[in-house]
């Protein structure tokens, strides 16, 4: 269940960008922009095997970015260098079938198999620096800001948010990768930008909380790197602070009117992860007691309350120089337990009397009010954030894949 409703969820926040008009007609609007695929590459034949083969050998070290390419991609047929023909692969094939007005499922698997490029094929440092800041960067930047299907956009931000500067080193203590800094800056661009569509500022909390995620973990190897290389793997505390101060604004705001309390939820919680990722408290800051209000109000939706459990187990206290009601912590974490088990008793109970048939209605079995997507959606949201320092955390909303029925899409 948790990742249906992680679905329904990215439907409903997506599905918004259409707005719909009083009398229930869609305002007219311009057809959404594609990317043409290289017309030699369409039918995946001998250019596309022979291409493909190529660029892996390039992904590989074998061959060098500014030697001349056996085979070209030019329209003009014009020789390439493979830094020209990487250009061309990318921006005429792979990114832009990511463009194509078809289904989710496949511009999703489209990003992961970019990503998969990066983190597993590529073993040249510099083919790494040139595909991730001369090519792809730039290139999902024109998607966001272009007018691409919305979960077109949303791809190109999961993968602005899952770029990084050096990937998962195997040595004899792995080092987490360190995310490239330029796309934290623009995932805290849109973040902050209340125009922008949910569809964008979901893509971009879930890349913010990646880059938080892997701060967390670079942070807390720093006794085994030189200064220079620990300054280089971690978030400056300034950009820190500010992604602290956007996501505690977020707890603390109602849903617009645009948004679903569900929605506004899942972004909540997001918010709440990323809080507990920073661990801080800064000075004069009302963290604490906001999210211990949350854990203890038996109204909000129970996994937005074992997130903020969560968060409260995780925030520095003691290096902070803050402390934690004890007594009333405690208490309101035992009702949360309670309310925890009173809610999956009332699970088991319903999906026995489902398996012996419709439920009487005198059955005396109450609703399960206040799941909000159940226990696993608090804790598991973010399946592989924790898990996977190098391709665990690009999974990001793997459940995108199982979207179907968008407007513009088969």
């Amino acid at each position: 269940m948790t990742g249906l409703k992680n679905i329904v969820v990215v439907i409903a926040l997506c599905c918004s960008f259409f707005a719909v008009t009083a009398d229930g007609q869609q305002p007219a609007q311009a057809p959404f922009q594609i990317v043409p695929v290289h017309p030699g590459l369409i039918d995946q034949g001998r250019l596309y095997n022979t291409i493909n083969s190529q660029v892996n050998q390039i992904l590989a070290g074998v061959q060098s970015l500014d030697a001349q390419a056996p085979n070209t991609l030019d329209p003009n047929m014009q020789p390439q260098t493979n830094r020209q023909l990487l250009v061309s692969w990318y921006q005429g094939y792979r990114f832009a079938q990511m463009t194509q007005p078809t289904s989710v499922g496949e511009i999703s698997a489209n990003r992961i198999s970019f990503l998969e490029d990066l983190n597993k094929k590529c073993r040249s440092q510099e083919v790494h620096d040139y595909l991730v800041g001369d090519v792809a960067f730039p290139a999902m930047q024109a998607i966001i800001q272009g007018n691409f299907h919305p979960v077109v956009k949303y791809n190109a931000m999961l993968i602005v948010g899952a770029l990084n500067a050096e990937e998962s080193i195997a040595a004899a203590t792995r080092l987490p990768p360190v995310p490239y800094a330029p796309s934290l800056a623009l995932l805290v661009q849109y973040v902050q930008d209340d125009t922008a569509s949910d569809a964008l500022r979901l893509g971009a909390w879930v890349g913010v909380l990646r880059h938080i995620t892997m701060d967390f973990y670079n942070t807390g190897i720093q006794g085994q790197l030189n200064t220079a290389i620990q300054g280089a793997r971690t978030i400056p505390p300034n950009q820190k602070l500010l992604i602290y101060n956007q996501a505690l604004a977020l707890v603390k705001q109602s849903a617009p009117a645009s948004r679903s309390l569900e929605a506004h939820t899942w972004f909540q919680r997001r918010a709440l992860d990323v809080i507990g990722r920073v661990g801080f408290i800064p000075p004069n800051s009302d963290v604490v007691t906001t999210v211990s209000a949350i854990v203890a109000n038996d109204q909000a939706p129970l996994s937005l309350r074992l997130s903020a459990a969560l968060t409260l187990g995780r925030l520095q206290y003691r290096q902070s120089g803050v402390g934690l009601p004890a007594g009333e912590t405690s208490l309101s974490l035992g009702d949360l337990a309670i309310t925890i088990c009173k809610n999956e008793f009332q699970r088991v109970a319903l999906a026995e009397l489902k398996a012996k048939g419709p439920a009487s209605e005198d059955s005396g079995i109450g609703g399960m009010g206040g799941m909000d997507g159940g226990m696993g959606g608090a804790m598991g949201g973010m399946g592989g954030m924790d898990g996977g320092m190098g391709g665990g955390a690009m999974g990001g909303m793997g459940g995108m894949g199982g979207m179907g029925g968008m407007p513009g899409m088969m």
